[in-house]
């Protein structure tokens, strides 16, 4: 995004660029170069092996190609600075990088070659932008080859043809709003604004429109905008920050920020455009444990790996962390894990080989099984989508504890009451002798209205008595099951408050009752007749005078 400054000093700015008249050659299927200038050598075109192309310069403009490394890009600078220019676009069809000068009237159109080298193509013919910074900042091509550049401000987009040097003015629907610079994919043209709104644009129509909060605000705004070869989005503040977005349908967009990199600040006034061409089949495979109790740690492997038939030029790997995974956390480098979601950005990888990231995890309460997917996206066009995901499942230890009361919920004074507890394991992980399954059970609250009978018995494992607890422990096999019985008999006379609550607990990880647990099914509620305390209650005598005043009374007529 040019500033200020940038346009004062424009006109200081040392032309070091080979001039001609001509336009280049129509291109063809087979990029290859334009007549030179008068005095100028041939010169290459880009070669599209994943280049990332960046101008910037605030009294001259200086090009470089960025390199994806371990945890962003990094930039070195192609030939030497020449005049100042912006809305830089490569041209799919030449594979040649164009620019609009920074300096009207007129506006030249420049191209420039895989070595830096400016040619001045002469004069388009355009128009001053009126808003903004009264220059052109933005700029891309689309497939076809036609050069779009904007003032980034005002409602007028002018589209290009570059072997002609005419252009066509679109009126657009609305102003672009600080959009400093866009890119071109499937069919729209798309630049963020200093807000971190993006703003889609169709050149055929004109028709804006705007979302809001796709990215983070940059105080210093997105100067620089490129489209991986997958389709991604990139956006380059002039602080050197980066953001990758993957973008999932055009028409109707659904938009994910995917990284957020940092790179070194080359200068102000950044500008960017790319070239992808060589088709790479990156995949991910994703391994983790097939089962971990509660607390346990969970650890997993994803391998990016390059199928080829072309080396990768970089990558960008994803993973949103399932919830109840906690404490998410790696230490593989150009890897971070941020509001519960793992992404890491990888450089160059030939083909056939593999890079490994390690992330781990505690099992957290509550969660039975964890789904997790990583998703890798490639700098470059990926001819086989379907490996860019991996999902691997990791479930619980589950251990189920039922506890019931045997017969009626309400029972007379001399009663005897059976209680079943019943635990199984529902797997996935067995619990053996040395790491059983257990429970305890705290009878104090029957004890006020009963008395416990001694007869605790369980169908398999170790069960005891120490008052006024009950304790069971044992091995299960996965889908196995343990049974345990005892009973209490109800006070005749003398109770307490007539209720026969009872709540079984384990502290084994994985259990539904732990200690505070309000499952229905760790906790019995029994009563006592309430009549048969009245009359137990009463003092003798007071039974003594009753019948000797009904007695007196005689009976009933």
């Amino acid at each position: 995004m040019r500033s200020l400054l940038a346009r004062a000093c424009s006109a200081l700015a040392v032309l070091t660029v080979v001039t001609g008249a001509t336009a280049p050659a129509t291109a063809s299927a087979t990029p290859s170069a334009p007549a030179p200038a008068p005095g100028a050598a041939p010169r290459a075109p880009f070669n599209c092996a994943g280049d990332i192309l960046l101008s910037a310069g605030l009294t001259a403009s200086q090009l470089y190609r960025g390199v994806a490394v371990t945890g962003g890009l990094s930039f070195a600078p192609i030939g030497p600075a020449s005049a100042l220019y912006d809305a830089i676009g490569l041209n799919p069809a030449d594979r040649y990088t164009y620019a609009i000068r920074a300096q009207g009237p007129g506006w030249n159109l420049l191209r420039i070659d895989d070595a830096g080298v400016v040619t001045d193509l002469g004069t388009v013919g355009l128009p001053t932008p009126v808003l903004g910074l009264g220059a052109y900042t933005a700029g891309a091509f689309d497939t076809a080859g036609n050069f779009y550049v904007a003032g980034g401000s005002d409602n007028l987009l002018q589209r290009i043809d570059v072997n002609t040097r005419t252009f066509t003015t679109i009126t657009l629907s609305q102003n672009l709003g600080g959009v400093a610079d866009f890119t071109y994919r499937g069919g729209y043209l798309w630049g963020v604004s200093a807000t971190g709104a993006l703003t889609r644009i169709d050149p055929v129509s004109g028709t804006v429109t705007v979302y809001a909060g796709v990215v983070p605000a940059s105080a210093t705004g997105y100067g620089g905008a490129f489209t991986y070869g997958n389709g991604d989005l990139g956006f380059l503040d002039n602080a050197g920050l980066l953001r990758r977005i993957s973008v999932t349908d055009p028409l109707t967009p659904v938009f994910r920020l995917l990284s957020t990199q940092t790179t070194v600040a080359v200068s102000g006034n950044v500008d960017a455009t790319s070239c992808f061409v060589a088709a790479t089949d990156l995949g991910v495979v994703k391994t983790g444990p097939a089962t971990v109790r509660p607390g346990g740690t969970v650890t997993y492997r994803l391998r990016v790996t390059n199928h080829g038939p072309g080396p990768s030029s970089g990558w960008t790997l994803t993973d949103q962390i399932p919830a109840g995974l906690t404490d998410a956390a790696t230490t593989a480098s150009g890897c971070s894990v941020t509001g519960g979601s793992l992404s890491c950005t990888g450089g160059a990888l030939a083909v056939g080989a593999h890079t490994d990231v390690t992330v781990t995890g505690t099992a957290g309460p509550g969660t039975t099984t964890f789904v997790n997917t990583a998703n890798v996206r490639g700098n470059d066009p990926d001819p086989n989508p379907a490996n860019d995901s991996s999902t691997t499942t990791t479930r619980v230890a589950d251990l189920t504890i039922t506890k019931r009361q045997e017969g009626p919920a309400t029972v007379d004074p001399g009663a005897k009451v059976t209680y079943t507890i019943t635990v199984t394991n529902d797997g996935p992980l067995a619990y053996t002798a040395g790491d059983p399954a257990s429970i305890t059970d705290d009878i104090s609250r029957l004890l006020d209205d009963a008395r416990y009978n001694g007869d605790a018995r369980a169908t398999s494992g170790t069960v005891r008595y120490d008052n006024p607890e009950l304790f069971w422990s044992g091995a299960l096999a996965p889908g196995a099951s343990a049974t345990v019985t005892f009973s209490v008999t109800v006070n005749a006379r003398t109770f307490g408050n007539l209720k026969l609550d009872n709540t079984v607990v384990s502290d084994v990880p994985g259990s539904n009752c732990p200690e505070g647990s309000r499952d229905a099914r760790c906790t019995t509620h029994g009563k006592v007749k309430a009549k048969d305390k009245d009359k137990a209650e009463r003092p003798v005598e007071d039974t003594l005078k009753d019948t000797a005043a009904h007695t007196a009374k005689g009976p009933r007529d």
